[in-house]
């Protein structure tokens, strides 16, 4: 998962993302986020736990190559870009939890 996650941050020039070992740090407007590759856990640094269910299957709306082989690089990936750009999310039940923690 790590070299896969490295070298699409890499190619994609994402600003704000690091991988270390098995996490994606990721610098959101709102919060610092721990990603684990394996898991897809997510926790606001420096250690809450934020909880976000992918959604059902949908049609993708980009085609990411491994995305039928690898399920979980998937959600990382789909995680890491939302967090990137957390100050975008509508989700209530999202925002709650990140508001919870930065308070």
């Amino acid at each position: 998962q790590a070299e896969l996650v490295t070298a699409l941050v890499e190619d994609l020039g994402l600003k704000g993302v690091t991988v270390q070992g098995h996490f994606a740090y990721v610098q959101g407007k709102l919060a610092r986020y721990r990603i684990h590759l394996g898991s897809g856990a997510i926790h606001i640094e420096p250690g809450n736990y934020l909880y976000i269910v992918p959604e059902k299957e949908t049609e993708q709306k980009f085609y990411l190559p491994f995305a039928e082989a690898d399920r979980k690089a998937t959600e990382v990936l789909s995680k890491i870009f939302l967090l990137l750009n957390d100050h975008k999310i509508t989700d209530e039940s999202i925002l709650a939890q990140i508001r919870r923690i930065g308070a």
